[in-house]
Parts: structure tokens; sequence; C-alpha cells
């Protein structure tokens, strides 16, 4: 027996499709006007890692389709715009890293969630973060040693054949001092207490400055 088969056509006129075509287009534009706002961003942090790196994160946010992220050097946000510098993050990404930054100055990140409709609510912006000092990586001073690199439950500063006071200062990626003390030929540091990250030590004794740059677990 012979299969039969059926065939149907649709009739659709142009006039029906342009209707059609209207209401998509009338229905897109009614739910990106009204897709949802994300909230504000939130614990927007930043760390220097080098002397010319910062990494930037902060909270993820409901609804976020992107985020706008720029870096600079003022503690109010000035706005968004062209030729602004922001950076596009796509969601769910929530970090970034800014290169090429100056030495020992101090950066402001500014993060703001974006929705679907490119349309953006809130804007956070972080606590002052500095890059590092600028160190030599060559120091050649083998009378010094500041050991281990990288640090953990404590620190080791041994000064060979010295007899005079140095004191010493250990400092964040802010800049700011965490540990100091004098030491003369040899003594240990409790570092428990530091959080993990990139640090400074410098050492002084009145005639001669060493600087070393230090990590910790």
């Amino acid at each position: 027996m012979k299969k039969k088969y059926i065939s149907t056509k649709l009739n659709v006129s142009t006039p029906s499709i342009c209707r059609i075509l209207l209401v998509v287009l009338i229905l897109g534009s009614s739910l990106n006007s009204f897709s949802q706002m994300p909230p504000a961003p939130t614990w927007v942090n930043c760390s220097a890692v080098s002397t010319t790196q910062i990494n930037a994160s902060w909270e993820a946010c409901t609804s976020a389709y992107d985020y706008y992220v720029q870096i600079d050097d003022s503690s109010t946000f000035c706005g968004w715009g062209i030729g602004s510098g922001i950076t596009h993050v796509y969601a769910p990404t929530i970090t970034h890293s800014f290169t090429g930054l100056i030495p020992n100055h101090t950066y402001y990140i500014h993060v703001a969630a974006v929705n679907n409709a490119w349309a953006y609510h809130g804007e956070t912006t972080s606590s002052g973060c500095a890059t590092l000092m600028s160190v030599e990586e060559n120091i050649n001073n083998t009378s010094v040693n500041v050991y281990p690199n990288p640090m953990a439950t404590e620190l080791l500063i041994e000064i060979k054949e010295n007899s005079e006071v140095t004191h010493y200062e250990l400092l964040n990626s802010l800049g700011e001092i965490v540990l100091k003390g004098d030491v003369i030929d040899k003594k240990t540091i409790s570092t428990s207490n530091l959080s993990a990250g990139v640090y400074l030590m410098k050492l002084e004794n009145g005639k001669n400055i060493e600087l070393r740059k230090l990590i910790k677990e």
C-alpha cells in the first residue's frame, strides 16, 4: 500500500508578518525597559600586588549583566561616560587587574552594576590603595638577611657583623606600618596575625636604608 503524504501550506500575508514583528519589538522593548535593576555593588576592595599593578574585587550583584569598573586617583566618583576609561567586566566575573600604574601612588576603584538594558544603578568606591614603592630587586647586600620569603607565622631579620641598632618597619600594600622595632644582630618577629599579601620591609641604621619586598602566604 502506498503511503499518502498530506502537504499543508501556511498562507501568511505581508501585513500579518509586519504585525507579528511589531508585537515582538514592542514586547522586547517593554521587557528591557522593565528589566530588574541590580543593586549597587558592595565590598569593593583593592590590593597592590606590585609597583605597577592593583587587583580589584567586589561582591556579586543580583541581576547584574555587566559591571562598569574604573580606576583613578579621586575618592569621589566622577561619573561614567565616553573617554572616562571605564572597563566592562561581564558577570559572573567580579575581579579585575589594573596594570601599568605609577609606583607608590594611591588609586581608587569605582564599580557600578549594569542590567541587560544597559542601565546601571549605584556606584561604590573603594578605600584608597597604594601601589608598592619601587624596590630594586638586585640589592647586593649580603650582610642583611630577611627570611623566610614567603613568610608564614614568623620572620627572621639577621644582620651579620653588626653592632649598631637598626630600626625596622614592615609596611602593607597601603603603605601602613604594621610592625616595627629595633634589631642589632638577629631578631625573630611573629607574623601570624598578618593578612596574606605583599609587604615591604624597611631597615634603617641612620646611615643606610635597606628595602626588601616580602610575601605573606
